[in-house]
């Protein structure tokens, strides 16, 4: 996600502006990268806590730098961890009041079971919120309905998702294209309740689903 949306259109979806700036909370970013979003709302946010975490080390690496501030010191409401998505802390229980994966649950080996460690780790009566790529589950109607679109987000998918997400023998190697069908059938699998889908118009390749636990 661009960062310019981040504040503008993604955080408003959360449902939880007051709560954020009054503090109280914990906030899980998974597949958290290069911990760019995780940073910025933490900076933003004081009060509340930010947790990110990502298999690569590397990706961890970076995000560490990130959480010095502008005057040098490290924000002391922000942590990285190196942590498989599929296998998180067990002691996380009922921990976070959101969870949030930006554009990144595609990517992992096994979202199935990064979807079952998310319903886990999130509070009873919270949200877990996912911005993905914006796909029906089907090659034909996605070529309808998405255009050019369409056909560059399969590309991209062809070349850095699939690879990415077939790292192991048990890989589902799903890719950016998994689309809505799957990614509801997944997630009420996981144990959701209800989810939301919710589109952004300043990302029309986009789409967020919010789940409720």
């Amino acid at each position: 996600m661009h960062r310019q949306h981040l504040f503008t259109d993604f955080i408003p979806l959360l449902g939880i502006q007051d709560k954020l700036e009054s503090g109280g909370i914990t906030i899980l970013d998974v597949g958290c990268g290069n911990g760019m979003h995780a940073a910025l709302m933490a900076e933003r946010y004081p009060n509340s806590k930010f947790v990110g975490i990502d298999l690569s080390e590397k990706a961890i690496e970076q995000a560490k730098m990130r959480r010095k501030e502008s005057n040098g010191e490290a924000m002391p409401n922000l942590e990285f961890r190196i942590m498989d998505a599929g296998k998180m802390d067990p002691t996380w229980t009922n921990s976070f009041d959101v969870v949030l994966i930006f554009d990144s649950c595609h990517d992992q080996m096994r979202p199935d079971l990064c979807l079952k460690e998310v319903h886990r780790v999130l509070k009873p009566g919270c949200r877990f919120v996912m911005l993905e790529v914006k796909g029906t589950s089907s090659i034909y109607k996605d070529r309808q309905l998405l255009g050019a679109r369409g056909c560059l987000g399969y590309s991209s998918s062809l070349l850095h998702c699939l690879p990415v997400a077939s790292n192991s023998p048990d890989a589902l190697g799903l890719g950016s294209a998994w689309g809505q069908v799957k990614a509801e059938s997944m997630l009420k699998e996981a144990g959701f309740t209800k989810t939301d889908v919710v589109d952004i118009p300043s990302m029309p390749t986009n789409i967020v689903y919010i789940s409720y636990k």
